[in-house]
């Protein structure tokens, strides 16, 4: 990159430097032989093609003419279209082959060819696939492909390869090709292919928007696109600062986290130059023996490195180490800068003189000193090298180490922000100020993470602030201590915690600094407790802290106070030990077991069934004492007591099992009991339990029978209990019992139970049963007959859920002439919806869109074009055009993504939005089936090996 000296008109500076553009290297000249050597030709039987797109290409005019088509194979079913460059006789002999994707057929993309001479025989093809913006969908994307055709010795006269793809819209951007007019040097300019694109551009910190003209350029000696980026950097309003050694030597930062260098433009051990950038860490690593070294190997004059840096807070300075610091030696061998250009991220930028000093006050001083005019803000910092003194190794007689004594060393370039101070008490102490007085906490935390180096002196400042009277200072002080060390921050929490009062602003900020500590905190809460007050909030929150953390160790210290406090304090720590999962289930009923009929018991019981609930909801558990359960059903003289243990005999099956509980469920005078035992008997297996399920659907008590139908529904081996549940549901009138029951006969597979729901449609087609039943049918997808669809549509003033539920059952059958039956219901001429137009319009339209619906998830052939044609329809009112468009998303078919494409231009625009919708979802379906075929491929091929490995195995013994 040059500099042009301060005061000139428009100082230019490229990254290109004076190298231009190269010419064709002979690496890229014998790849294009070997290209050329043995070309692709079409053969006399070759399979047919489907031509889309064909130009004649004409380069030098008493050279072969190339041929690009653009085709699709007749015989394969490709979602991509081929591109091929084809010469030679006739013009069919390929040089170049790529793709481009499916969506360019359509009707409103157009091509474009362009070619531009770069090199003395190489020329430069840029094809672009554009759409036409009034027939088109909004913003499509632009596609362009780059080939590089150079003259070559074969058939067809031209090498080719493809060297750079483009994609863009004018909304989103992305990358784009073209051809424009560089100034490699200050005397001429020329025509390049460059690749434009917002992620590859300058990295230089605080650029203008007229200064950053981010490209890439290609480059024909590497057959690559190579760092082009041009940057117009106005340097007389840089303010000039003047390095100098500082009053005492530099020690090691006491904060961290303030900066973090990105990236440089280029580095002698990385990537070369137009390749990706390194990461100089050396210079941030306040080590002196590590050193950055640019790697262009003239003077560095344009080489730069860049650093995002934190917005928490003001940068004050640099530190500088101007050359190698690993030895006198290295210092003198490596060329050493003498001005940088600073810019920062609003645009502000230095231009910084580096003193000659001598090498033993710089190692002593551990490098020079930068101070701002004033602390600044800054997300990025760029120092860019503007001169350089060349080191020892530049006289060698080695090519090699001459270009290391031209390549530029810095060892250390660190910020310096106003929060570093010379101690770890006055560094904290200014850090956690700052935290104070900031309102917005990502910048706290930014602070807060600036402090990992002086844990104990943070813990200290903070501590001062948790004893002041601000109760605000203190909320945006104390979550520093929830990244500190454990040992320094738990003590300072704990005693916070015992004075700081429940409705104070830091109270919630402090639980959640101690749950970030863990287990670790859990021992100091137990402590705490003996301090606190259990009829207090605080202690309840205690116990919940505990429970977030504690072990099962520390957990089992409150089982000791079961029964005691409070009922919200009880439920707590129920809770909280529950959360220590199934471990704690041999203490918890020895803690029952060891005062029956207290409020230990009961605690430890509703302990049991939570761990219960949480653990073995669909597989019992083990329970190696399961019968002090049974013995609490049998002695306890507390209902609550029995309850429990019921509910925990459900989940830890007992071997009496379905003895004992069948036996509460007939005998029981309590119909509590009844009740819980036969939802306990659920998971036990076997026709004894179900039959006592069963006989408890005849229970007095509608308590028991809901119980008990429910128990039936979740189990297994609920179809031979169907005409027990269907004479259930001929008894029954409470709702809950007849939603479960009515769900256990649409799903079972008993040959009773689907005709019985038929019957009940017909018979009672306006009962309360029946929407009930047709719910449960549709939610286990198992339609009525069609007979009974009809005969039930036919009935006058059918209730409105009913007649929903049939038009949308309607969509589960099979039957071929379901689509014709539907498309009338949508146009409203079937004559159930006709006869609802004059009672209820509002419902017909609702019907209509049912059936919109009903027929997208039949995806037929047949339904696919019902939908679309009702989409097209212009007289179609627009709700029903709209849902007509939801129903397509159903569809995964790339063939309906351009037929709806076809037709965005004439929609009205309120059916828009959903026509993106729709689109967005098939393609997403479209994918997602790709993606499966892809990975049914996969196992194909994998099965295949493993198949071929075994036979040839076999083959070899």
């Amino acid at each position: 990159m040059f500099m042009s000296p301060p005061g000139a008109p428009s100082p230019v500076h490229s990254l290109l430097k004076s190298r231009g553009i190269p010419v064709t290297s002979g690496l890229l000249a014998a790849a294009s032989l070997l290209m050329t050597a043995s070309p692709v030709s079409a053969q006399l039987s070759a399979p047919e093609r489907i031509e889309h797109f064909s130009e004649t290409v004409t380069l030098e005019r008493r050279r072969p003419e190339l041929q690009l088509n653009i085709y699709k194979r007749a015989d394969a079913d490709e979602r991509i279209w081929n591109v091929e460059l084809a010469g030679g006789p006739a013009r069919t002999s390929a040089i170049c082959r790529t793709t481009l994707p499916e969506e360019v057929g359509q009707n409103f993309y157009t091509f474009q060819i362009q070619t531009r001479k770069l090199t003395e025989h190489g020329y430069a093809l840029l094809l672009e696939a554009r759409a036409d913006h009034q027939s088109g969908p909004l913003d499509p994307p632009v596609y362009q492909i780059a080939m590089w055709i150079d003259r070559a010795n074969s058939s067809t006269g031209w090498s080719c390869g493809v060297v750079g793809r483009g994609e863009f819209t004018r909304l989103d951007g992305g990358a784009s090709l073209g051809f424009r007019e560089v100034a490699p040097d200050t005397s001429a300019t020329t025509t390049a292919l460059v690749r434009a694109d917002g992620t590859r551009g300058t990295k230089f910190c605080g650029l203008q928007k007229e200064e950053d003209r981010g490209f890439e350029i290609f480059d024909p000696g590497q057959g690559r696109f190579v760092a082009g980026d041009r940057i117009d950097l106005q340097l007389q309003e840089a303010i000039v600062l003047q390095a100098s050694l500082p009053e005492q030597a530099f020690h090691a930062p006491l904060t961290t986290n303030i900066f973090s260098w990105a990236l440089a433009s280029s580095d002698v051990r990385g990537a070369p130059i137009g390749g990706l950038p390194a990461r100089p860490i050396s210079l941030g690593d306040t080590d002196l023996q590590t050193a950055w070294i640019e790697g262009s190997g003239d003077g560095g004059e344009g080489e730069y490195v860049s650093a995002t840096v934190t917005t928490a807070v003001p940068i004050r300075g640099l530190r500088i180490f101007p050359g190698h610091g690993r030895s006198a030696e290295h210092y003198e061998s490596y060329a050493r800068p003498t001005e940088l250009l600073v810019g920062l991220s609003d645009g502000l930028r230095f231009r910084v003189t580096l003193p000659d000093v001598s090498q033993s006050a710089l190692f002593e001083a551990g490098g020079l000193s930068v101070t701002f005019p004033e602390p600044v803000y800054t997300s990025c910092l760029s120092a860019m090298i503007l001169a350089s003194e060349p080191g020892a190794m530049a006289r060698a007689p080695e090519a090699e180490r001459r270009r290391l004594g031209n390549s530029v060393a810095i060892s250390e370039l660190s910020l310096t922000s106003t929060v570093d101070a010379p101690t770890e008490d006055e560094t904290a102490r200014l850090i956690v100020e700052e935290v104070v007085r900031e309102p917005q906490a990502p910048r706290r935390d930014q602070l807060s993470r600036m402090t990992s180096r002086i844990p104990a002196a943070t813990v200290s400042a903070v501590d001062t602030v948790l004893r002041s009277d601000d109760a605000t200072a203190r909320d945006r002080a104390v979550p520093m201590l929830a990244t500190l060390p454990a040992e320094d921050a738990v003590p300072t929490l704990m005693a916070h915690l015992s004075r700081v009062r429940t409705d104070a602003a830091d109270y919630r900020s402090t639980q959640r600094a101690i749950a970030s500590h863990g287990g670790r905190a859990a021992d100091p809460l137990l402590d705490l407790l003996d301090e606190l007050n259990p009829t207090e909030r605080k202690y309840v929150d205690a116990v919940r802290l505990i429970g977030r953390l504690g072990t099962p160790s520390q957990l089992e210290r409150l089982i000791s106070a079961f029964g005691q406090g409070p009922d919200r304090l009880r439920n707590e720590r129920v809770r909280a030990v529950a959360n220590g999962g199934v471990v704690m289930l041999p203490l918890l009923v020895a803690a029952a077991e060891t005062a029956p009929d207290s409020p230990r018991t009961e605690d430890a019981l509703s302990a049991i069934g939570l761990i219960a609930r949480r653990d073995m909801s669909d597989e019992p558990g083990q329970l190696d004492d399961v019968d002090a359960l049974w013995h609490l059903v049998q002695t306890s003289q507390v209902r609550r007591h029995r309850l429990r243990a019921i509910e925990a005999l459900g989940s830890f099956l007992h071997p009496q099992g379905v003895k004992h509980l069948g036996g509460l469920l007939s005998d029981d005078p309590d119909p509590l009991i009844r009740a819980a035992a036969a939802g306990a008997l659920t998971l036990y297996p076997g026709e004894d339990a179900r039959q006592a399920l069963e006989r408890a659907l005849n229970d007095a008590s509608p308590d028991v029978r809901i119980a008990a139908v429910g128990a039936i529904g979740s189990r297994d081996d609920a179809e031979p209990a169907t005409p027990s549940v269907i004479d259930y549901v001929e008894r029954e009138r409470w709702h809950t019992g007849l939603h479960r029951g009515l769900d256990i006969l649409a799903a079972s597979a008993h040959p009773d139970a689907l005709p019985y729901l038929e019957r009940l449609l017909v018979e009672h087609p306006n009962g309360e049963r029946v929407p009930v039943a047709l719910r449960a049918l549709r939610h286990h997808r198992r339609p009525v007959s069609r007979a009974a669809i009809d005969q039930t549509l036919a009935i006058p003033g059918l209730r409105a859920s009913v007649l929903r539920q049939l038009v949308s059952m309607l969509g589960m059958h099979d039957d071929p002439d379901v689509d014709a039956e539907l498309l009338t219901i949508a146009r409203g001429t079937h004559p159930t919806v006709a006869a609802t137009f004059t009672e209820d319009p509002s419902l017909a339209g609702e019907l209509r869109r049912q059936a919109l619906n009903a027929m997208g998830t039949r995806r037929t052939p047949a339904a696919r074009a019902n939908i679309l044609a009702f989409v097209a329809d212009d007289d179609a009112p627009e709700d029903l055009r709209i849902a007509a468009l939801q129903a397509l998303a159903f569809f995964a078919d790339p063939a309906l993504v351009e037929e709806l494409q076809a037709l965005a231009t004439t929609l009205p625009r309120p059916l828009r939005p959903q026509l993106r919708d729709t689109l967005t979802q098939i393609q997403g379906r479209v994918a997602i089936d790709d993606a499966r075929d892809d990975i049914e491929e996969f196992r194909d091929a994998l099965d295949e090996r493993e198949e071929r490995r075994g036979s040839d195995e076999e083959s070899t013994r």
